[in-house]
């Protein structure tokens, strides 16, 4: 394996321990101009919030390796939370083209339920569950957009399969699945 290889994962060891700035550390120290490397940077500036620094690395990222669904994500996140909806739907839409990203689709339909044009969230909250029927976000939002429309039987069925009911008993509660 190589020192670049041995680099990233010991990296993505820190990064899962949330040793956030060990990570930072092995990785400012690589030379080499590798998506990888800024895709992690990117990702790491961004759970440590400092956006500015994230949306660079992301961004030099999505330079060298324009096919990673989950550089668009990130960087679409990112974008959410500097209120830039526009940039964050464009981002969403390229993660989605290239590999049919689950999370961009219903991160997208998220943003399209607070705009209120709930044909295009219904669109991509289908297509995110015809991908993976399970999708929880995916399945709420939906459930919560059907109430929203006044058809509370499919609103209360996708909720359930989301988060499940819960039913008071003599012992407490339970969860109905």
């Amino acid at each position: 394996m190589s020192n670049l290889e041995n680099s990233l994962n010991e990296s993505l060891s820190l990064l899962k321990s949330n040793k956030y700035n060990e990570a930072l550390e092995i990785l400012k120290k690589i030379e080499i101009q590798d998506s990888r490397v800024f895709f992690l940077l990117g990702t790491i500036y961004s759970v440590m919030k400092n956006i500015n620094l994230g949306e660079e690395f992301l961004i030099k990222a999505s330079k060298l390796d324009n096919k990673n669904s989950s550089i668009f994500n990130n960087l679409a996140n990112l974008m959410v939370v500097k209120g830039d909806l526009e940039s964050a739907k464009k981002n969403y839409l390229t993660a989605i083209e290239i590999d049919q990203n689950i999370d961009s689709m219903s991160e997208i339909a998220n943003i399209y339920i607070n705009e209120n044009n709930l044909d295009d969230a219904k669109k991509y909250l289908n297509m995110a569950l015809e991908k993976d029927p399970e999708h929880k976000k995916s399945n709420f939002r939906l459930g919560n957009l059907y109430l929203k429309l006044n058809e509370h039987k499919k609103g209360l069925n996708h909720i359930k399969k989301a988060t499940g009911f819960i039913r008071f008993n003599n012992s407490g509660f339970e969860i109905i699945e």
